[in-house]
């Protein structure tokens, strides 16, 4: 009886096993992620665009502060800028299927920051690419549900730089008018999904 007892104890604590983390899932709808791109124009100074279209998921450990499954998907028709020549030149450059970033492995964060590599898919081109990751804010919904009926949210910023050459990305005028890299800032404001 002893012996039974014994295993009975045994299996519950090898099944119990210890306890995992809880990763939360996150999700930012359009509207929630702000996406800009940055280019050098003329060597004069940067000309900054908009996209207005965007969506954003990821999972977060608070306990081992990992960010993990991040995905981006940005509608390219969706960019403005303050100059319609510019809006038009860029829109012609980047063309016209989705921009995607989706991380390949999952990543630590240190004192909130980290570094996010991932496959980058823009102008029909898939390439390896890194965005320097902080995590703003995790916290509750003290809005009032403005996000969503969920508590939890997140604030997230990547940011990143191209070149332009990778993605087969050229300028559409005889003289070279925009610089040879992009830079793109994504801030996520994240509702949880659990």
């Amino acid at each position: 009886m002893r012996l039974l007892t014994l295993l009975a104890c045994l299996l519950s604590a090898v099944l119990s096993g210890p306890t995992l983390a809880a990763t939360d899932k996150y999700y930012a709808p359009p509207g929630q992620v702000s996406i800009t791109l940055q280019v050098m124009e003329l060597g004069l100074a940067n000309v900054t665009a908009l996209f207005r279209e965007a969506t954003a998921s990821f999972q977060y450990d608070k306990d081992s502060t990992t960010l993990s499954r991040f995905r981006l998907a940005i509608d390219p028709a969706s960019l403005i800028s303050t100059n319609r020549r510019n809006e038009q030149d860029l829109a012609t450059m980047l063309g016209t299927q989705e921009i995607a970033f989706v991380a390949s492995d999952p990543v630590t964060l240190k004192d909130g920051k980290g570094q996010l590599k991932g496959t980058l898919s823009l102008n029909g081109v898939s390439k390896p690419a890194q965005f320097d990751a902080v995590l703003n804010k995790l916290g509750e919904n003290s809005n009032n549900g403005l996000f969503s009926n969920s508590s939890a949210t997140a604030g997230l910023t990547l940011r990143g730089t191209i070149k332009k050459a990778d993605f087969n990305i050229a300028d559409q005028t005889d003289t070279p008018r925009y610089g040879t890299e992009l830079t793109l800032t994504a801030d996520v404001q994240a509702i949880g999904q659990n």
